[in-house]
C-alpha cells in the first residue's frame, strides 16, 4: 500500500496501490470504513481532487456505489468525470439504452472487455450518484461468478432505494 491518508472525521479513506506493471492503473480507494468502496482509476490524482470539489462526504458500498456530493451541480460534475475516467479505461463499451429500462437520469455502458463481457451505469438523483457494476468473465459456468446477470435487478433497485428514502425522508441519513 504506497499511501493511506484519512480526513479528521474518518468520513473517507483514500489508499492507492502501486502499479505491478507500467500498463496497469493505480486504484484509489474511497471508503467510509475498511472494506469498503474503491474506484480503479488511471487518474488518482484526479479522482481524489473530483472527489474534494464535489464536497463528495459519504461514500457506501453495497449493490452499487453511492456518493453524495455538495449539491446537484457537483453530481453532474463527478458524473461526467467517471464518464470520461470509464471511456479511457474500457473504450469498447458502447452507450446502451436497454439496460437502464427507463429509469431516470440513468446512463449505462456495455461491451467486451478482456475478462469478458461488462457493464457500467452511472445513476444520478438529486444530490446522490449511484455506480453500478457488472461482468460475465470468459467462459464462466457458476452463476455466482456473473455479477451481470442481476445487473438490471440492481440498477431497479437501487432507484427504488433513492426514491423510497426521499419519501420517508431518509435522504440525509
Amino acid at each position: 500500500m504506497r499511501s493511506a491518508l484519512s480526513d479528521p472525521r474518518h468520513v473517507s479513506i483514500r489508499v492507492r496501490t502501486p502499479r505491478r506493471e507500467p500498463t496497469q492503473a493505480y486504484i484509489s480507494c474511497h471508503a467510509r470504513r475498511p472494506g469498503g468502496r474503491c474506484r480503479r482509476s488511471p487518474h488518482p490524482a484526479r479522482t481524489e481532487r473530483i472527489i474534494e470539489v464535489t464536497g463528495t462526504d459519504r461514500i457506501a458500498k453495497a449493490a452499487s456505489n453511492v456518493y453524495r456530493m455538495a449539491g446537484a451541480a457537483e453530481v453532474e460534475l463527478l458524473r461526467d468525470d467517471f464518464v470520461e475516467t470509464t471511456r479511457e479505461m474500457y473504450p469498447d463499451l458502447v452507450e446502451d439504452e436497454t439496460v437502464p429500462q427507463n429509469i431516470p437520469d440513468t446512463r449505462c455502458w456495455s461491451g467486451d472487455v478482456a475478462q469478458g463481457r461488462a457493464r457500467v451505469c452511472l445513476m444520478v438523483h438529486g444530490r446522490y450518484m449511484a455506480e453500478s457494476s457488472g461482468l460475465r468473465p470468459v467462459g464462466n459456468e457458476a452463476p455466482e461468478n456473473d455479477s451481470l446477470r442481476t445487473m438490471s435487478q440492481r440498477v431497479a433497485t437501487q432507484y427504488v432505494k433513492f426514491v423510497r428514502s426521499e419519501e420517508m425522508s431518509l435522504g440525509e441519513n
